[in-house]
């Protein structure tokens, strides 16, 4: 039998965040997502040029990240389900709806200035006004200049100095014996350590995405290796946890020298210390045709970012895992993600710093469609429903 009329649940994901009322349309073969938004726009910025809020700026704001969702979201995945009587496609559109603090899927922040978008511990949305804007539309900001892309680059700004304090640092080889001995910092280079571990301390959550590299050379064997874990120690010996910043060592042996006659292991020796602005193409990948907005609309149905992993013990760590584990389910791929050491993927994925969906972005309309549909009368089997490409011609 076909689905007769329209199917509709209340859907909340497996990952920590995630909700929305779906609708499976036989009408129309279209997947209506709803998701209902209790508005809290905000004036917290101290700029006398940021008008705060007004019921027209309101509404403007709001019709234009709906009209966005819909242009970026709309018909790029679609389901095709393979049920014996229920052959058909069945392609998915996205709404925001009003609601209230009583009747909502999501709690959607908006503050009358610039900033860094994301989302809350707690599964609220932060947004900025200029969200609703391709970068290029802002005015007088580059085109990196909004959302995280510019928090980063805002980030950067502070760390650079800090690492600049540092970039040679000498250190004494103490009691011990051969090159690899035990070493210390210099102590007239002490209170630079001292200072670089708290101004690190101070930056935002951002600024442990940024690579840091420790290099030293030498010709003895493990004396460079020694040298850069000796100042990786001092580093974290002023309260900074190594497992949140990404401190790359690079301890290279060279070739010994010749010497006649032998002189004995230096008892001191350069480590030099840098931001590896390279590794970070996430100052080149936000210049992509992108959104804030269409971006975190994907935490509202429930995908994680894809450019970090979310700290252990807050409520958003399982969130990767859950989503990967429903990717499995649905038969598709995930995309990549950084695992803990590697902070640095970086791609066209709208979830990441692009525009381009894929499908496992849809893998919770997947999930939803396939509770509504595997109960009597239906029965459908998961396996029946499948996510092919619809309008989306891009990939990552």
């Amino acid at each position: 039998m076909p689905f007769l009329a329209p199917i509709i649940s209340n859907y909340v994901s497996p990952m920590p965040f995630g909700r929305f009322q779906a609708t499976l349309n036989p009408n129309n073969n279209r997947i209506e997502i709803q998701v209902r938004v209790n508005w809290m726009f905000q004036n917290t910025s101290a700029v006398v040029t940021d008008p705060i809020w007004s019921a027209q700026s309101i509404a403007v704001y709001k019709n234009a990240l709906a009209q966005n969702v819909a242009a970026t979201w709309n018909r790029k995945w679609k389901l095709r389900c393979n049920a014996a009587g229920y052959q058909g496609v069945y392609e998915p559109y996205f709404t925001l709806i009003d609601g209230s603090a009583d009747n909502k899927h999501f709690d959607i922040m908006i503050d009358n200035k610039q900033g860094g978008s994301g989302l809350w511990l707690d599964g609220r949305l932060q947004l900025f006004k200029y969200d609703v804007m391709m970068y290029d539309d802002i005015p007088g900001t580059s085109k990196s200049g909004m959302g995280r892309g510019g928090v980063y680059e805002s980030e950067m700004k502070k760390l650079r100095p800090l690492v600049q304090n540092i970039a040679n640092i000498k250190m004494i080889r103490g009691i011990g014996g051969g090159a690899a001995g035990t070493w210390t910092v210099d102590p007239a280079d002490q209170i630079k350590i001292t200072q670089f571990a708290h101004g690190l301390a101070n930056l935002g959550d951002l600024a442990t995405h940024i690579p840091i590299t420790i290099h030293a050379t030498s010709g003895a064997k493990g004396k460079a290796a020694a040298v850069v874990n000796a100042l990786v120690t001092a580093i974290t010996a002023n309260g900074i946890n190594p497992a949140l910043y990404t401190f790359d060592t690079d301890a290279t042996k060279t070739w010994a020298k010749w010497v006649r006659p032998c002189t004995a292991h230096k008892t001191d020796a350069l480590v030099t210390v840098d931001m590896r602005e390279d590794l970070m193409p996430i100052l080149n990948a936000w210049r992509y045709e992108y959104r804030v907005g269409d971006h975190e609309f994907g935490h509202c149905i429930g995908l994680p970012d894809e450019y970090m992993i979310y700290r252990p013990g807050s409520g958003l760590a399982p969130a990767h895992a859950a989503w990967v584990a429903l990717c499995t389910t649905a038969g598709v791929l995930p995309n990549p993600f950084p695992a803990a050491e590697d902070k640095s993927v970086y791609n066209r994925s709208l979830m990441t710093a692009g525009w381009v969906t894929c499908a496992c972005h849809y893998v919770t309309i997947w999930d939803a469609v396939r509770r509504m549909t595997n109960v009597p009368p239906y029965n459908v089997a998961p396996g029946d429903w499948v996510i092919e490409r619809g309008t989306e011609g891009g990939t990552i």
